[in-house]
């Protein structure tokens, strides 16, 4: 046996069988993180509680009397038993007294929307508070995200102070539980968060890791360094924390592997232990010791695949199941050598609601002809299949398509549950994407499964939400070969969800295959696959082994609710639609002179080289135009009533560059704090900041930088700035979102000197201490709000503006990281949106193509 095969059993011996993936062997080392007289574990006496008293549901403003009433301004007096209070649902709720019971939560039973409680601390300092069973917790007015879904994490930190500490509760589902316990150092390593690759017997490469880790103070740890101590298998590696560790933050550690020359994964043993360590340039012990564990696999098991996703920098994984014949070196080849020649197929399973990626791949027997990858939507409840969950798809196909060598033509999607609505969802928003899709128990939209709030808003938030109804898509779902499968006994998803879609795709003119499982509910199995038959189930693989994408399709018809969803089909390219936030339609034929297009909703598109020769000839609206022999793409505008040959502006908006709102956040953002304002709003926008990059972390298993403005300025890291503050607070303000007529002027922009002009943002949004303007319309006050969007070179640029610290508070009832609500380029709101919802908006919509306020 080698030397490295033997230290591998040693070091599998050490750990043994028992250890969990990514567990800690060896402790971090004991810091203090606060004072000696702090508690090793706080927990409430009893509870005041409060019954709902506003609906929750998807949308962009949640009307909320508690925080209207009692944390909308710091300092305002606490609820006392026996007062009522009245939100929309109408019908006054009054708070109650409850015990503890030994979860830490109230006792009894009930709907709870609300709780609070004080807690006595004997000292100021930092402990670590798991939430579970609930949205957030606030502690004196700051919030932090709770384990809504239950997934086991282990708390996060927050700050005490000496004495008295106000505590609420918030999004309570079903029970709660809460218990405070002291860190165990100043850095504290949580290993329930970590993201740890599969080792494959004979490769030649590994996946990065990701690390979670908390800061236990509630200062910025600057000059961290990590390091992977090498062995006699991997190259030692070091990773330095450039911009340090925010106040109490839940930070992902991006750890790359890289394996000695000449050496591979080794067989015969289970796992490989890797010695991790944290220091800091202030410290001379290291903060962190650990040992990490990573599991060796066989090349044809299922496994953990890792990977840094280019959303927001953070290590992501996918669950792999190989075909069951021998399989092709990693990288792969060009072509993949498995199936019936090079025809092997990759096939996308899309989990349901709170089950793991890599527990949905192995619910599936190994096929000879068919890689199974299990994308994980970022959590196992993530995003529905939608926003980043979309995107956490097609970032795990291109890794997949790269190491197996998978045709692009033989990709296929299919899903259970919430992965059945993500089947139709990303078949729907991509028909040429998919050779066939195949959901089980799938739901439609969020309209027709659970419902989404009405309001007076309702149609424009849908159309910036527009890509979730499949309903609205059926002429692209049309033409992508269909298997509907069903238990019709189902009672988590109505099969007549099922039946809607069937009878939609075949009044549509398709002949989708469909299987209703007779008595079966939601989660079903029998003896027809070897693996699980709600997922395995033979007639799917029977209709995938039969379709492949067509190529170059003679005829064409495509709709797109948004140029950034979905802008490309076959040889067109959707770019702008006339009015955005309602759907374009595209309709092409070819043939020996030329293309003939009929578009609805379109400014502009492209015409791709079709089989590598460019278009010559157009007919598009009915109006002819001669193209030129140019190669390349040939791009279309509509000029009022006419179509012209021509060119974007540089600055127009264009499907990698545009709204809505949400779109700032796909490409590796970064909140930027401002740090002008008095002490009071300094403090708000640190701790609104905070609770985003929280919330951001618990959805999407992310990682998200915070930065002060000044700081942003001197030496701005690359990806999306969101600006939290105005134009008085945050020093990035007018230098990014500059006033209409002044230039951009910044020493250290990331960008080329010709690009230091002014970019046309029209609609002069501008957001100030006390007042905001939108083109010809202000408003005053300290409670103002606006979230929006506006181009920068190389990206965007996204803003939470608040002119005081109250619309700071107000913001704290936005939704923007919850799948299904949609917010267009700008919105602008005040206080009055905790009590009215939608009539709590001032004005909201979507700038031009060029940037400017639409009329």
């Amino acid at each position: 046996m080698s030397r490295i095969a033997c230290l591998a059993v040693l070091f599998a011996i050490v750990c043994g069988s028992g250890c969990a993936r990514g567990e800690r062997v060896a402790d971090a080392t004991r810091l203090d993180s606060g004072s000696d007289h702090m508690s090793d574990k706080l927990l409430p006496e009893s509870w005041l509680v409060l019954g709902p008293v506003d609906d929750r549901g998807r949308r962009p403003f949640r009307p909320d009397a508690v925080l209207r009433d009692h944390l909308l301004v710091p300092g305002s007096k606490p609820p006392v038993e026996g007062d009522t209070l009245t939100g929309e649902r109408g019908g006054a709720q009054t708070w109650e007294r409850r015990e503890v019971d030994e979860r830490g939560g109230p006792t009894g039973g009930g709907r709870i929307g609300w709780a609070t409680t004080t807690l006595e601390s004997p000292d100021k300092g930092v402990m670590i508070a798991r939430l579970s069973g609930a949205l957030s917790l606030w502690v004196n007015g700051r919030p932090v995200v709770g384990d809504y879904y239950g997934y086991g994490y282990g708390g996060v930190p927050v700050q005490l102070e000496q004495g008295e500490n106000r505590l609420w509760v918030h999004g309570i589902r079903g029970s709660m539980r809460l218990e405070l316990s002291a860190p165990e150092g100043k850095l504290v390593r949580a290993p329930w968060g970590d993201v740890i690759p599969d080792l494959i017997t004979g490769a030649g490469d590994a996946g990065p890791l990701g690390i979670l880790v908390m800061n236990a103070t509630a200062g910025r740890m600057r000059d961290v360094i990590v390091t992977l101590a090498g062995d006699e298998l991997f190259e030692p590696s070091e990773t330095t924390l450039s911009h340090g560790l925010t106040p109490l933050a839940v930070e992902k550690l991006v750890l790359h592997q890289r394996l000695r020359n000449g050496v591979s994964i080794p067989g015969g043993v289970t796992s490989w232990l890797r010695r991790l360590t944290v220091h800091s340039d202030s410290q001379a012990e290291p903060i962190i010791e650990a040992t990490l564990e990573l599991p060796i696999k066989s090349p044809v098991s299922a496994r953990h695949v890792t990977f840094v996703s280019s959303i927001d920098g953070s290590v992501q994984f996918y669950g792999l199941l190989p075909p069951s014949t021998a399989v092709p070196a990693e990288p792969a080849p060009a072509r993949a050598a498995v199936g019936p020649g090079a025809d092997a197929g990759l096939v996308l399973t899309l989990h349901g609601a709170g089950v793991n990626a890599f527990g949905q791949v192995v619910t599936y027997k190994a096929k000879p002809d068919f890689w199974i990858v299990a994308p994980t939507n970022r959590s196992p409840f993530g995003f529905d299949w939608q926003d980043w969950g979309r995107q956490d798809t097609y970032e795990v196909l291109d890794h997949a398509l790269a190491r197996t060598g998978v045709h692009r033509s033989r990709v296929y999607v299919t899903g259970h549950s919430m992965g059945g609505h993500g089947t139709w969802h990303l078949a729907a928003n991509d028909p040429d994407g998919f050779a066939a899709l195949a959901p089980s128990a799938g739901w439609e939209s969020f309209d027709s499964y659970g419902g989404r709030p009405q309001g007076t808003l309702r149609d424009l938030w849908h159309g910036a939400d527009g890509a979730s109804s499949t309903l609205a898509l059926i002429d692209n779902l049309v033409q992508v070969p269909a298997f509907i499968l069903h238990g019709d006994a189902d009672d988590n998803v109505p099969i007549d969800q099922a039946h809607t879609m069937l009878a939609a795709l075949e009044e549509a003119g398709a002949a989708p295959e469909h299987h209703f499982q007779p008595g079966a509910g939601h989660w079903w199995d029998g003896s027809a696959s070897a693996g699980t038959d709600c997922t395995d189930w033979p007639g799917i693989f029977d209709l995938f082994r039969r379709s492949s994408i067509e190529q170059t399709p003679r005829e064409l018809a495509f709709t797109s609710v948004d140029p950034g969803v979905d802008s490309t089909h076959h040889w067109v390219s959707f770019l702008q639609p006339e009015e955005y936030g309602t759907a374009a339609s595209i309709q092409a034929s070819q043939d020996a002179d030329g293309v003939t297009l009929v578009t609805e909703n379109v400014r502009s598109l492209a015409l791709l080289e079709i089989d590598s020769v460019p278009v010559r000839h157009v007919v598009i609206d009915g109006e002819a135009l001669d193209l030129g022999n140019g190669s390349g793409s040939k791009i279309l505008i509509r000029d009022g009533a006419h179509w012209l040959h021509g060119q974007l502006g540089s600055t127009e908006k264009r499907p990698s560059h545009s709204g809505p709102f949400k779109r700032a956040f796909d490409d590796d953002f970064v909140l930027v704090v401002g740090t002008h304002g008095d002490p009071a709003m300094t403090a708000a926008l640190a701790a609104r900041a905070h609770h985003l990059v929280g919330e951001w972390w618990y959805r999407a298993n992310g990682q998200a930088t915070v930065i002060d403005d000044d700081d942003y300025l001197l030496d701005p890291p690359s990806g999306n700035p969101i600006l939290l503050g105005n134009a008085d607070c945050n020093s990035a303000w007018s230098v990014l979102l500059p006033a209409p007529g002044e230039p951009i002027s910044w020493a250290n922009a990331p960008w080329a000197d010709d690009w230091r002009a002014q970019l046309p943002v029209g609609g002069a949004l501008t957001v100030s201490a006390g007042e905001l303007r939108l083109g010809d319309r202000h408003w005053a006050g300290d409670d103002l709000g606006a979230v929006f969007v506006r181009p920068r070179p190389l990206g965007l640029v996204g803003a939470f503006g608040f002119s005081g610290v109250r619309a700071v508070q107000a913001s704290y009832a936005l939704s923007p990281f919850v799948s299904g609500v949609g917010l267009p380029d700008y919105a602008v709101y005040d206080s009055d949106v905790l009590t009215l919802g939608d009539g709590g908006v001032l004005a909201a919509g979507w700038f031009d193509h060029a940037w400017q306020l639409s009329e």
